[in-house]
């Protein structure tokens, strides 16, 4: 059987790996330049609304393994334990949220 290696333009580019790669590389990028003190000090909404991409950076690590190029995927070991905890702290602020508060001047 003959094997014929692949150009690093076709790793990056022609395997799902290789393209998701780059899309966690961007998405990482943003994330690091608007987490800065002075993006945060100074377009605090920008901030807010790229830290939402935690969701897009997840999604595209579970399908960058999912390939198995390397080795078997084992994301969903670190995955699993944070992800119960953000689903908890989600369900506990939004019971919080229809609870009524008394406000006494």
């Amino acid at each position: 059987r003959t094997e014929v290696s692949m150009s690093f333009q076709q790793w990056v580019f022609g395997t799902m790996t290789g393209f998701t790669g780059v899309l966690l590389v961007l998405v990482l990028c943003i994330l690091f330049v608007f987490a800065t003190q002075t993006a945060r000090r100074h377009i605090f909404n920008m901030f807010w609304m790229t830290h939402k991409l935690f969701i897009v950076l997840y999604v595209l690590t579970i399908i960058h393994g999912a390939s198995v190029v390397v080795q078997k995927p084992m994301f969903f070991a670190y995955l699993t334990g944070p992800a119960i905890w953000f689903m908890v702290d989600k369900l506990i602020s939004l019971s919080r949220k229809k609870t009524e508060l008394c406000i006494i001047k």
